[in-house]
């Protein structure tokens, strides 16, 4: 089995609905469809049951957050590639699968990325990066409704559950920069994205989140950089990332010449533009 969606849901029939519908709809249906209800009182459970037949494997029990609940999906799945398509999200269209099934087959790439709609006053399609830099991963994220995964890293390394909003962005994070996958855009407009979900509703605890996870990989100043907002110059905070990791931990970083030719020529061009300004301020 090439694909598995996986839908997670917690109290909202609505949403929960609304999703199955678009799954159940594809005019492509070879692939696996697993809901994982986390014990809602809603009427989420008996919208499940009406659909049951046509579900690879469901089940309605208490869960300890999204992350299990998501782990839980996995551990459900038999697809080589999984999609996380969660209440209230929907397929594009009817023909996604259509699209994305002969491009997933030819299994050269670990995560892969397509374009995701907005749901907002004017909806807008967002594309996913073409290349994804260490800058983008840190301060934005793939979107997981239009992520295809490859099972195999999520066996190996599941989501993190200490962490209630951002184990997704520290997934992708974490497999790109340090484990080697693969990435690849897909031109395909994968999914309508619900703006009600936990990590739109919460910037503030996501952002936090964000931080103390950047921690365990970083030393604090860089993290602070890194996440720097009034730098609006991508190329500018990427020469200061590198400078700051020369100066703070040239040691780990193997004495990299260039990294310290790079700062040499950042200081001395700081000296240089400082000392042009005194001197039209004089005149």
């Amino acid at each position: 089995m090439l694909l598995t969606i996986i839908t997670i849901n917690r109290n909202n029939a609505h949403g929960l609905a609304r999703t199955m519908r678009s799954v159940l709809s594809q005019s492509d249906r070879s692939f696996e469809y697993v809901v994982v209800d986390g014990a809602s009182t809603d009427g989420s459970r008996e919208v499940v049951e009406a659909h049951a037949t046509q579900l690879t494997a469901w089940v309605s029990e208490r869960d300890t957050g999204i992350y299990n609940a998501m782990n839980k999906g996995v551990g459900m799945a038999h697809g080589d590639y999984v999609l996380f398509l969660n209440s209230g999200d929907e397929l594009y269209d009817k023909d996604v699968t259509a699209k994305v099934l002969p491009m997933l087959a030819a299994g050269d790439a670990d995560l892969c990325s397509g374009a995701l709609m907005r749901m907002e006053r004017h909806p807008k399609v967002i594309p996913s990066p073409k290349r994804p830099t260490a800058l983008f991963l840190v301060r934005d994220s793939l979107p997981h409704p239009a992520t295809f995964i490859r099972r195999a890293r999520l066996l190996a390394r599941p989501y993190d559950e200490e962490y209630r909003i951002v184990s997704d962005w520290a997934f992708n994070l974490r497999e790109l920069l340090f484990h080697g996958a693969v990435y690849k855009r897909l031109d395909v407009t994968v999914s309508r994205f619900d703006l009600t979900g936990v990590s739109s509703l919460s910037a503030e605890a996501r952002d936090t989140e964000r931080h103390r996870f950047l921690l365990t990989l970083f030393p604090e100043p860089l993290v602070d950089t890194l996440l720097e907002t009034d730098i609006e110059d991508e190329r500018e905070l990427r020469r200061r990332r590198k400078i700051e990791m020369c100066l703070r931990r040239p040691t780990a970083l193997g004495g990299s010449w260039k990294l310290w030719r790079n700062a040499t020529k950042w200081l001395f061009g700081d000296l240089v533009g400082s000392l042009f300004r005194q001197g039209r301020k004089r005149r």
